[in-house]
């Protein structure tokens, strides 16, 4: 299903924040999956959330697609470390990012350590455009934007929302992407 998808939105949900990350994968405003960070029981990890440290914390988190195997994002203790991602126990890719005020930037590479996608931000790291290894073209972009609620109270509590443009990449890379959107989550 996802291969036939040319947009996504993954929406973050904040009702849930004591138990970690959870989002909701949409397109054309129709859930088609969610993302859940399995809580750690390290702890390290409960000592660095409860110094307000939370870049700094392991995430082990599951993305669930309609019809589509699952997937496992794996980010290690640290700042800014890169975030693995597994598709049946097989590296699908490594997401490295490169945290910079004027020009944010993230990489990732294939099991084999090849460069398959790089994302440029722009200041603020508010949008990122996808570019392939193969092409000079933009290939897809990764917008954060804020939606519009109909009180002031939830335009001022809720989260952002990511806004993915995938129409010209393959299966691997639209995984890939959602992938990115939440290292941009965690890093940005």
């Amino acid at each position: 299903m996802l291969e036939y998808i040319e947009e996504i939105e993954v929406r973050k949900e904040t009702h849930h924040t004591g138990k970690g990350l959870l989002y909701t994968v949409l397109s054309n405003k129709k859930g088609i999956g969610s993302i859940e960070e399995i809580p750690s029981k390290s702890p390290w990890n409960w000592l660095l959330k409860f110094l307000t440290l939370r870049q700094a914390v392991s995430r082990e988190v599951h993305i669930r697609c309609d019809n589509e195997p699952d997937l496992l994002l794996y980010k290690s203790r640290g700042y800014y470390k890169d975030i693995f991602l597994y598709s049946a126990s097989e590296l699908i890719g490594t997401i490295q990012p490169e945290v910079k005020v004027k020009s944010p930037k993230m990489t990732v590479f294939d099991k084999k350590g090849r460069a398959i996608l790089k994302a440029l931000g722009k200041f603020g790291a508010t949008d990122f455009s996808v570019y392939s290894d193969e092409s000079v073209k933009c290939v897809g972009t990764i917008k954060k934007r804020s939606a519009v609620y109909q009180s002031m109270k939830d335009n001022l509590l809720k989260e952002d929302h990511y806004f993915l443009d995938i129409r010209h990449l393959s299966y691997e890379e639209k995984v890939v992407m959602i992938g990115m959107t939440l290292a941009l989550d965690l890093y940005f």
